[in-house]
């Protein structure tokens, strides 16, 4: 009997482990792997930036932009504050960072990084804080955020929070720069930009550009093991001396440089890029299908210059 019932117990092991696991056991891990790969494939590197206007600090500080970098799985970020060059950070100050997203749950609507006191021996036009923050986790792609509640009425003509870098003493609304203030002061969230590989007039080098040329010039976007070319919305696209200027008269897919992935060639009409004598590189900006914002440069060299 203890033989047969040794032999029941090892075939009953046996069966588990051909079988993998029992019904619940199962349950429970096709629920853990499915919470894993959605948990995974909800990653979700964000950011949004704000301008602010110079001249409009009543303090010492200039405050120029800020850029508001995060991750929406973790909570995890970091903004960076940018000042100008006559008007840096510098001495005692303070940094109040309130974002407001409608858009959230009224529970993870605002987000706070304030009393941040410093005091510079050093200038700086530069300044980063980070941090982790659970309210971000709400927080995703296409949401707006503004550093005050103005745009959004919220409360109706008055709002009860700001981001500013003040001087010490802390006054009100005194001795400060507000950071992107007033009633339009809004963005919207996107992904970061995707850096993407540029060919100016593919198959040459140096990429040589007449300025008073009225032809065309060829631009390639890169394919690589990592990024499709293919996925870019071509009406997105603008290219030039600054990334704003020429929309593409005509587009095609090819593998220009020989690598067996599909590149994008796009023809800028050459009058339309803002290209002038002395520019020294192109530079290229859009989307993708989905939304990701792309830039890519590549060098130039203008001739038939005087």
């Amino acid at each position: 009997m203890r033989r047969l019932l040794n032999r029941m117990h090892t075939s009953n092991r046996e069966g588990r482990s051909s079988a993998g696991y029992s019904l619940p056991h199962r349950i429970i891990l096709l629920a853990i792997l499915t919470f894993t790969v959605m948990a995974t494939a909800q990653a979700e590197p964000l950011v949004v930036s704000f301008a602010d206007p110079v001249g409009d600090y009543t303090g010492t500080i200039d405050v120029t932009g800020m850029s508001f970098d995060f991750d929406n799985t973790t909570g995890n970020y970091t903004i960076t504050l940018t000042a100008t060059t006559a008007n840096p950070f510098v001495g005692q100050f303070r940094v109040n960072v309130n974002l407001f997203n409608p858009d959230a749950i009224a529970a993870d609507s605002l987000f706070s990084d304030a009393s941040n006191d410093y005091n510079l021996a050093a200038a700086t036009t530069s300044l980063t804080l980070t941090g982790t923050n659970p309210h971000l986790l709400a927080w995703h792609t296409g949401d707006r955020v503004a550093t005050n509640s103005f745009p959004f009425g919220d409360p109706p003509g008055v709002t009860l929070f700001r981001s500013t870098v003040t001087n010490f003493p802390i006054g009100f609304l005194t001795n400060e720069d507000a950071i992107a203030y007033g009633t339009g002061g809004f963005k919207t969230i996107t992904p970061p930009v995707l850096t993407v590989a540029l060919d100016i007039k593919p198959g040459g080098f140096p990429n040589s550009i007449n300025p008073a040329s009225k032809g065309v010039i060829p631009v390639a976007i890169l394919s690589d093991g990592t990024f499709d070319a293919t996925t870019v919305d071509p009406a997105s696209v603008r290219f030039g001396a600054n990334g704003s200027e020429a929309t593409p008269v005509q587009y095609a897919l090819g593998d220009v440089d020989g690598d067996g992935h599909l590149d994008m060639i796009l023809h800028f009409a050459n009058q339309a890029t803002g290209i002038v004598c002395g520019t020294t590189s192109g530079v290229l900006t859009g989307n993708t299908f989905s939304g990701q914002a792309i830039r890519g440069t590549d060098s130039i060299q203008t001739v038939g210059c005087k």
